[in-house]
């Protein structure tokens, strides 16, 4: 096993890599954004990462008392839902073209919508108010009801997924649509306008940051954390429209059995943490969090793999592999890892070997390692439906 790379940004800054192929652009990216004033540790990148907009896209950037609206992105919340069925692939009719069109019918893709606002949207928005409604313009108001339980476009997907013990997933990829765009860009726009104003020397203007007491700090959070769970309320809204097609056109009920059967994460997004004596706000762009328990989907491209994850700790890695948590530290330490932290393994749902990966990551400011994971794939057994006409797998892995 292959340790990380620790990259020096300068300035007594650094990154810490697992993208061992990265190309160079995307570490001069990295790097800029470990030099920020805004930026409080490690700059993390994950094996995938590219360039993006804002910031590299698979990395996470730990600010103590600041955020960076551009990095944490314009798709607030955006992110993965995977359910798991009490159904095999067998079950599923010979023909599916019924229950993809029932799907592309129940859940508008790129820019549709539905036609207003359905029962369980309007009774959301009741619930959770818009912390500003000057934020956004009238015309984005008037959508964002008839938006909540939409997919939107680019790498946006919808997928019925059968796993190697041929149970039947639902999995999709979504985020806050029209109304967290909209709200993002406002307050990039802000952040420059505060950033210019306070006389700041930035290397790159998309690394603008609001810090604790400027004007426009506390709304921004405030909407961000609104539009994350805009996003998330989303996704839920399809999955229930999905089921309800799929039960409308086989007659079989594919929604989750139980709470363990169903997994949400967002991956682009920021949130208050605690690590070690701190807490700091943590920006995951193109990145999944990985504390002890949590559960986590990482997709592929549209049509291609996706891998389910979560957390176990030394002792079950261990009996999984046949070592004692001791010999998992000094395996670990071997490679130049100060500690083994928690562990990831996958969620039992193939029995197949092929496709075992063990990859790394680090909780932010530390090089402690916090995400080894070993993968299990999903295989799709449909594209999903964009605009009612098949789509072809493009886009990044993640964004």
């Amino acid at each position: 096993m292959r340790g990380p790379q620790r990259i020096d940004a300068g300035g007594g800054r650094r990154v810490v890599s697992w993208a061992s192929d990265a190309e160079p652009g995307t570490l001069l990216q990295a790097q800029r954004t470990a030099r920020s004033p805004a930026v409080s540790g490690d700059v993390a990148l994950m094996a995938d990462a590219h360039v993006g907009i804002g910031a590299t896209v698979g990395s996470v950037i730990p600010t103590e008392a600041a955020i960076i609206p551009a990095a944490v992105g314009v798709d607030l919340g955006c992110g993965m839902t995977a359910v798991r069925s009490q159904h095999t692939a067998s079950r599923l009719p010979d023909d599916l073209t019924p229950a993809l069109d029932a799907i592309a019918a129940s859940v508008p893709s790129g820019f549709a919508a539905h036609s207003e606002a359905t029962v369980a949207a309007r009774d959301w928005l009741r619930s959770h108010k818009l912390p500003d409604k000057k934020a956004v313009s009238s015309k984005v108001k008037a959508k964002m009801g008839a938006q909540l339980g939409t997919l939107g476009g680019g790498n946006h997907f919808v997928e019925v997924s059968v796993d190697d013990d041929q149970r039947v997933w639902i999995v999709l990829h979504s985020g806050s649509r029209g109304v967290g765009n909209a709200l993002a860009s406002g307050h990039i726009k802000a952040a420059k306008r505060v950033c210019r104003q306070a006389g700041r020397e930035l290397e790159d203007p998309d690394l603008a940051y609001l810090a604790e007491g400027d004007e426009g700090f506390e709304e921004y959070v405030a909407d961000m954390l609104w539009a994350q769970d805009y996003a998330r309320a989303n996704r839920a809204l399809m999955t229930a429209a999905v089921t309800a097609a799929l039960l409308e056109a086989t007659g079989l009920d594919f929604s989750a059995a139980t709470h363990e059967d169903r997994i949400d994460c967002h991956h682009n997004y920021a949130e208050r943490e605690r690590h070690g004596d701190k807490t700091v706000w943590v920006t995951r762009k193109g990145a999944i969090r990985a504390r002890a328990g949590d559960r986590g989907v990482i997709p592929g491209s549209m049509g291609d793999d996706t891998y389910i994850i979560a957390t176990v700790g030394l002792e079950r890695l261990g009996a999984v592999m046949g070592r004692s948590p001791e010999s998992l530290e000094r395996m670990l330490g071997s490679a130049g890892f100060p500690s083994a932290g928690d562990l990831l393994e996958v969620i039992a749902c193939t029995l197949r070997h092929e496709g075992l990966a063990l990859q790394v990551s680090t909780a932010p400011g530390s090089s402690r390692p916090t995400i080894p994971r070993w993968s299990s794939r999903l295989r799709c057994d449909e594209q999903r439906r964009g605009q009612g006409k098949p789509a072809e797998s493009v886009g990044s892995r993640r964004r």
